[in-house]
């Protein structure tokens, strides 16, 4: 229900309540009569259309003296004063000092009535409860009332709380209210509270309607505490119905020993010291069940050490209540109202700091506890002032309880619509894990720690061929066809508590092996011991087989495309070389005319450069006798020829390779070789006068073959044997055999 709503509909209880007894103001109603210096003159007082009303005002008052009406018609006592009624004699002064709640006194009222317009003959007296504390009620000088026994002193009085009405019939227009009041017992002595006079009908009415009144409200009030002690034994986790049912049960009692103490007396004892006692215990403990109530509603928001407290000051004037004496126990009051104040001050607190915190039912919770704090307030106001108003206490506390009852009881109704909720959820997974459990093709089993299988579904016949009628005959551990899978399995359960796909070679029951899988966790009970394992079996032979079949394939068609790459390169590769092989052929082919002029023009400057050699001879011979002198600078010009043509023979050679024509290019280079080794010697001989007869026979480079030349060569311009072997395209060994040849063929010099 929205918080507006609720609290409206709780203002307009409270109003229902508080104003259903309260009589409302009429300007037509006349002024009520008060006493005046101890008379009260009702002749113009019509009960019958006015109704009853209290003998409120002055009344004479005697201290110290038990008067009776035979002492009042023989004679006239000296009068301590008039006092006024309802009020306590408590700081009343006399002979110039103030009274304390102790002592005695003699009360007395003379009422004028008009008996001829009575509506009937019978009027009637309502004592009320608070007459402290024990009193003596004459009417006309005739005993019609009272409550325990008035003395002189504490000793020789007995103290009594009972309301009752004292019926009488005025014999004459004036009638005498003598009242002997003794109080010894309690910190407020007199006529605390009106009496009320009336006809017996509207007093017997009156009190009838109050009672009923009471006993409604006080009776809802208990049977609210009854069911929520009733709920709280059916579920003990939540405390709160707890508390409450036990703060309605205290109020109850405490409401009654206040409003109607005869009931204690009746079925308890009527003694005035255990009724007292019995009231400050229940009023201690409801103080603290009630901040204890809202501890456990509000927990987040309340404080424990002024729950501590609180609970200290119950256990104090709990053992206050007990232990000190009678005299004493009623100056407990004054304690007993802080701790009440102290008590609803902390409860406020509470409630408030809900509220800003938005915690849940927090501010219906506030409004069902503000119309019991006003109450209170308002109680305390009136008696206090001694005004005439109707009390509100009892309706606030049962609006109090209705409200906390509301409350409780939408939280265990949304905490049993929750549990219907759940439950239904509950049913369905447990449907869907059922049909998950009967419909899996994976075998599902929960065994004991020894292999005893517990529980397996259907899929055991599928996967192992036993039916789970047959399932518990066997143990688990005994489908392993190898003990140490076995073994590895429970090591790895024990070591990590949970295995996934854990492989394992099961035996099926027509003897063949299974390739499975296991996924398992361990079962522990309540204690935490481990039970057992649960866990799934997957039957995975078919996959591996058709696992190790893919395999087989894939490495199949790996091979397969590494072939064919391989064919494919050499494909590329021979394709390259015949066109390669094709162009060198068409550019061959297309440059012969110009290798025929090119070998031709290579035999040409061979047979000159054979023909200039053998010049040269001659001219050694004519050199050698004594014509060198004229000679030399001929040879030296053919030299320079030789050289011209040499440089023709390499630019030949240049461009036969720029050709691929490395055949003709070699011997081209060849005979360049000899050349220049021959003109080397031959410039040498000019130089030293030391021509040989003929300088190409005995060169011995000229017996080397042309490999061996060309490695010599490379020798020459510093290239080590490997990287000869590179540019030559032969292996290294056949470079060595080279180089042993050549020095064989040239020896070293000495």
């Amino acid at each position: 229900m929205n918080d507006r709503y609720m609290g409206r509909l709780l203002l307009l209880i409270w109003l229902v309540l508080v104003l259903g007894g309260c009589t409302p103001a009429d300007s037509g109603q006349p002024t009520l009569p008060q006493a005046v210096n101890g008379v009260l003159d009702l002749r113009g007082w019509n009960f019958d259309q006015d109704g009853p009303l209290n003998l409120n005002g002055e009344w004479e008052f005697y201290w110290e003296q038990l008067f009776t009406s035979r002492e009042f018609a023989d004679s006239t006592p000296a009068i301590t004063g008039m006092i006024h009624v309802p009020d306590t004699w408590r700081d009343y002064p006399v002979n110039g000092q103030s009274l304390d709640g102790n002592g005695y006194a003699t009360y007395r009222l003379t009422v004028y009535i008009d008996t001829a317009a009575l509506p009937e003959k019978f009027l009637a007296l309502k004592m009320p409860v608070s007459v402290n504390s024990a009193h003596r009620l004459t009417i006309d000088g005739q005993l019609l009332g009272s409550a325990g026994q008035v003395g002189p002193s504490a000793e020789t009085m007995t103290a009594e709380h009972r309301p009752y009405i004292a019926v009488f019939t005025p014999a004459a227009d004036s009638v005498e209210i003598l009242l002997q009041i003794s109080s010894f017992y309690q910190y407020q002595g007199g006529i605390v509270e009106p009496v009320a006079l009336g006809t017996q009908r509207q007093i017997q009415q009156s009190n009838e309607e109050e009672v009923a009144s009471d006993f409604f409200l006080m009776g809802s009030v208990f049977i609210i505490g009854l069911y929520h002690l009733m709920l709280f034994l059916l579920r003990r986790r939540d405390r709160s119905p707890l508390y409450l049912g036990l703060f309605c049960l205290l109020v109850v009692g405490v409401t009654l020993l206040l409003t109607q103490p005869q009931i204690f007396a009746a079925y308890v004892s009527p003694r005035w010291d255990i009724q007292v006692r019995t009231l400050f215990l229940l009023g201690s403990f409801a103080i603290f069940v009630q901040a204890l109530f809202f501890h456990t509603l509000f927990w987040q928001d309340a404080s424990a050490w002024a729950l501590r407290m609180l609970f200290g000051v119950m256990v104090l004037l709990a053992s206050l209540a007990l232990l000190v004496p009678t005299k004493t126990v009623p100056t407990l009051v004054l304690s007993f109202s802080i701790s009440v104040a102290l008590s609803n001050l902390y409860t406020l607190i509470l409630l408030v700091r809900a509220v800003v915190y938005r915690r849940a039912e927090a501010r219906i919770s506030l409004l069902g506890y503000i119309p019991l704090l006003v109450g209170a307030i308002h109680d305390i106001s009136i008696f206090s002032q001694q005004l005439e108003a109707e009390t509100w206490v009892s309706a606030g506390l049962f609006l109090f309880t209705l409200v906390q009852s509301y409350l409780l009881s939408a939280r265990f109704s949304h905490a049993f619509t929750q549990t219907e909720i759940l439950g239904e959820d509950l049913r369905r997974s447990e449907e869907k894990y059922r049909t998950l459990f009967e419909d899996s093709k994976d075998l599902i089993f929960i065994t004991a720690l020894d292999g005893r299988i517990e529980t397996v579904n259907p899929a055991c016949f599928d996967v192992l061929g036993y039916t789970r009628d047959e399932a518990p005959n066997f143990n688990a551990f005994d489908l392993y066809t190898n003990p140490a899978q076995r073994l590895r399995f429970q090591e790895a359960m024990a070591q990590s508590g949970a295995v996934t796909d854990f492989p394992v070679t099961l035996r099926h029951k027509e003897g063949h092996e299974l390739e499975c899988q296991i996924t398992a966790t361990m079962r522990r009970d309540k204690t935490g011991q481990t039970s057992g394992y649960q866990g799934i079996i997957r039957d995975v032979t078919t996959y591996k087989q058709a696992e190790a079949q893919r395999q087989r394939v894939l490495a199949l068609q790996e091979l397969n495309q590494s072939l064919e790459q391989r064919v494919e390169t050499r494909s590329i590769a021979l394709t390259e070389a015949s066109t390669a092989l094709k162009a060198e052929i068409e550019q061959r082919q297309s440059h012969q005319p110009e290798k025929d002029r090119l070998l031709t023009l290579a035999q040409q400057q061979s047979e000159h450069l054979r023909a200039m050699s053998n010049w040269l001879i001659e001219m050694q011979k004519v050199r050698h006798q004594n014509q060198a002198s004229l000679l030399d600078e001929d040879i030296r010009q053919k030299v320079a020829d030789i050289r011209r043509n040499l440089n023709t023979l390499q630019e030949i050679a240049g461009f036969e390779q720029s050709l691929h024509f490395v055949t003709y290019a070699s011997d081209t280079i060849r005979l360049l070789a000899e050349v220049e080794i021959y003109i080397e010697q031959v410039s040498t001989s000019l130089d030293e006068s030391s021509l040989s007869e003929d300088p190409l026979a005995g060169n011995p480079l000229l017996q080397l073959s042309s490999r061996e030349r060309q490695v010599l060569k490379l020798i020459a311009e510093g290239k080590s044997n490997p990287e000869i072997a590179s540019i030559l395209t032969i292996r290294l060994n056949t470079v060595h055999t080279y180089l042993k040849r050549i020095r064989y063929t040239i020896p070293s010099p000495s």
